[in-house]
């Protein structure tokens, strides 16, 4: 199966940061058991309803729709059910997201769970703030864990050469839902973006 899949779409990232930024934000400043921070960011939500104050914007999550979709039928083949409210994020100078997964410790009520996430980059003037996602290994050749530096990867051409400071702003990053991956500390930001998540079924 794909780790993960990558593709660069039309979407208007102007427009999602205007009228995302007209909405009230939130901190999200998590924390572990131990008392010490694994998020720092500030959000807001964008959905079909405004509940929880969200952006009611449904060409948005239908387009995001279409094309998770395309990309599943092409890549992972999962049974896709809906999408949850939206999350846009903005990652400040030290903002971070460290190491997690996305799934749910139990399924929601209507039975579903989490099995596509996506990142949508909206913009590339920061510096950092890397998305990095960690592969299990059970070959005997290869490293129990094999951290991807998705970022990375994307601004490299055939050549070996580096393309940008950061992937382009309107390039999508789908991996199932289960895989460990991270926001690396921002060192120059803001670092803007669009996450959610597909949900389905669960996996027998």
């Amino acid at each position: 199966m794909t780790t993960y899949a990558v593709e660069e779409l039309n979407f208007d990232v102007e427009e999602i940061i205007k009228r995302s930024e007209e909405q009230i934000f939130k901190v999200a400043n998590q924390k572990r058991t131990d008392g010490s921070s694994f998020r720092n960011s500030n959000v807001t939500w964008i959905d079909d309803s405004n509940k929880n104050d969200a952006l009611v914007w449904p060409e948005l999550t239908k387009q995001i729709t279409q094309q998770i979709d395309t990309i599943n039928n092409k890549y992972f083949g999962f049974d896709l059910s809906k999408c949850e409210p939206m999350q846009y994020s903005i990652y400040n100078e030290g903002d971070y997201y460290d190491w997690h997964n996305d799934r749910r410790e139990f399924a929601y009520g209507n039975g579903l769970v989490r099995k596509l996430s996506f990142t949508l980059f909206l913009n590339e003037d920061y510096d950092g703030g890397d998305f990095e996602i960690v592969e299990l290994s059970g070959a005997k050749e290869l490293p129990k864990l094999n951290v991807e530096n998705v970022s990375a990867t994307l601004l490299i051409n055939e050549g070996g050469m580096i393309t940008g400071p950061q992937p382009s702003a309107g390039t999508m990053i789908v991996f199932p839902s289960h895989l460990w991956h991270r926001v690396a500390p921002v060192s120059k930001g803001p670092r803007k973006s669009l996450v959610g998540w597909f949900l389905g079924k669960p996996f027998k």
